[in-house]
């Protein structure tokens, strides 16, 4: 119902109101959904070539050992590396900002649903989010950049409405003061944070109106007509920005969002494979439930021994980080098989790890390259994929028999 039907004192206020500067209110709150999506896929982009630095930093030490084969060497530098990221990362979080743990979507859930949370939506959490972000992908954590993008959104929206730090300096009558406090109300809030968490969803996965949806369907319990079209807007906006950062950077850059998939291939399945994918459908689906079950067993135990105790929750993190580089570094030397290196690949980066001269390791070779640099090798098909990595490949191509 619009809130002119049921708020007398709403209606009466609208009323009195100056229609040029209602008009200029309109004009501001679509300049604020226009500026939080350039912002949000400003930072997506930014948080992405973040990533890239770090994990190639690593890896410059981790390639020259497993190409000679010394994997001793190379698992001490690879967990030293992924254990210095986690406990930077973790200690920004567990000592200095709590709220920015997880990926922040449930909170955004409870928030735009009328639930307070302290802190969530503040400049210091967002900074910590995405330092820790960096660090932890870096880190090789099987996380991803998707949902805290979403909760950077949201932050971002929240602040820009409000131009935080800035209203010391707005003086009445000033346009500064009548931005500053126009919108500092929970219903613009709200509004604004629905926006800017579609243009996190809509940067990472290149989808504007996957964005919408996800505000609307997910998120959000009030919403209007002219809403839609203000948050398309910033999820366009932010799709639109991080691509433009990349293609300014690599010309060659697909569209995407920061997940991208491979191109489709010519004659992807038969009929007869049908009932095969349906058992696959079946397993991941009981897969999907253990998954979830233990998982939340798992955090009922955090939440009643970890809750309030930041030493302990900073421990958590680096035994998960020592684990995971376990499982990680050594997955190749039981799960994957040599493959001789052909002569026309010889601009791709590949690991050895455990291969004799001429061949690489398929495995290692995945896993010890950032995601955001692999790209297919060729758009004909059909196509045989390859991890291209030009970053790489001037700094180890000698190493290529």
């Amino acid at each position: 119902m619009h809130p002119w039907l049921q708020n007398e004192l709403y209606k009466r206020d609208r009323l009195a109101t100056d229609q040029r500067i209602n008009s200029q209110v309109n004009t501001a709150r679509w300049l604020v959904f226009a500026v939080v999506g350039i912002i949000t896929g400003t930072i997506a982009y930014m948080l992405s070539r973040a990533v890239v630095f770090f994990t190639e930093l690593k890896f410059d030490y981790v390639h020259p050992l497993t190409w000679k084969n010394d994997l001793a060497g190379g698992f001490g530098v690879y967990l030293g590396f992924n254990l210095a990221f986690i406990a930077f990362a973790a200690g920004l979080t567990a000592f200095i900002e709590p709220v920015a743990a997880g990926s922040g979507i449930p909170q955004i859930k409870g928030y735009l649903n009328g639930t307070n949370y302290a802190r969530f939506l503040r400049i210091r959490t967002l900074i910590v989010k995405c330092v820790g972000v960096i660090f932890s992908v870096s880190a090789g954590l099987a996380i991803g950049k998707e949902g805290p993008l979403v909760h950077s959104g949201a932050v971002i929206a929240a602040n820009m409405s409000h131009l935080t730090g800035c209203g010391k300096y707005a003086r009445r009558g000033t346009w500064l003061y009548s931005w500053v406090h126009r919108f500092r109300n929970d219903r613009d809030k709200r509004d604004f944070v629905s926006g800017g968490a579609a243009a996190g969803v809509a940067a990472a996965f290149g989808a504007p109106v996957g964005g919408i949806l996800f505000s609307l369907e997910e998120a959000s319990s009030f919403w209007s007509t002219q809403l839609t079209w203000m948050v398309f807007l910033c999820s366009m906006l932010g799709t639109f920005f991080l691509n433009l950062w990349k293609i300014v950077a690599d010309p060659s850059a697909s569209y995407s969002g920061l997940i991208s998939f491979a191109p489709a291939i010519k004659n992807p399945f038969n009929i007869w494979e049908l009932p095969f994918f349906l058992v696959l459908a079946l397993v991941g689906g009981l897969q999907g439930g253990l998954f979830n079950h233990i998982n939340e067993k798992i955090c009922h135990w955090r939440r009643e021994h970890l809750a309030g105790r930041p030493v302990l929750k900073w421990s958590e993190a680096m035994t998960v980080a020592f684990i995971t580089s376990v499982l990680t570094f050594w997955a190749p030397s039981i799960f994957s098989k040599c493959i001789p290196i052909a002569g026309d690949i010889e601009n791709e980066f590949l690991s050895r790890y455990n291969c004799p001269e001429g061949y690489y390791n398929t495995m290692a070779s995945i896993l010890f390259t950032p995601w955001e640099v692999r790209q297919p090798a060729c758009s004909v098909q059909p196509c045989q994929p390859h991890l291209v990595t030009p970053l790489f490949a001037g700094k180890h191509q000698g190493l290529l028999p």
